[in-house]
């Protein structure tokens, strides 16, 4: 494949893959040296004067080696009463945005009308399930494979810790 070709195909994959896992209001649109899959509707909480978040993933592609690197962009507005600021944060996300919409049902009463719900574990799926059957590989972001690492030397350290109280319990020398 060409040099936009591979990605191009992973991206009309992912496309094709909303229509049978992503939610409607999901949708795959070109970025720059890839593509993102997101939400274009942000989830408001508490009405159109509250705060709202848009989550999206955007795939970075390197098509000569057919490998590409996710990265979420969250983007937050937060209504406030001097000024309304907006903040973008990007790097690696695992999180579910969920508003419950109340109003009146059939019957009368009032409950929950809808419940619209945003995850980046669904637009994770909707990347790594196609780019696996096309040959992609996924890179981890440096911060991902940092967080691996300090996890791991914490849960030795812990571990090791527990294992050397023991051993002073056992010996009768921690009192």
């Amino acid at each position: 494949m060409g040099t936009t070709a591979g990605w191009r195909a992973l991206r009309w994959t992912s496309s094709a893959r909303t229509s049978r896992g992503l939610p409607g209001d999901a949708e795959v649109r070109p970025a720059p040296l890839g593509f993102a899959v997101g939400y274009p509707e942000p989830l408001s909480v508490g009405g159109p004067d509250a705060g709202a978040t848009a989550m999206w993933a955007v795939v970075t592609c390197e098509p000569d080696t057919k490998v590409f690197t996710i990265a979420d962009i969250w983007t937050m507005w937060d209504p406030d009463f001097m000024d309304g600021s907006v903040r973008t944060v990007g790097g690696r996300r695992v999180a579910v945005k969920r508003v419950r919409e109340f109003g009146t049902l059939p019957d009368g009463t009032r409950g929950v009308v809808r419940v619209r719900e945003q995850s980046t574990r669904v637009l994770h799926a909707a990347i790594r399930e196609p780019a696996a059957l096309l040959g992609w590989q996924e890179r981890q972001p440096a911060s991902v494979a940092l967080g691996k690492v300090v996890v791991t030397v914490i849960g030795t350290l812990l571990v090791l810790g527990a294992l050397y109280a023991g051993w002073l319990g056992l010996t009768g020398q921690f009192s």
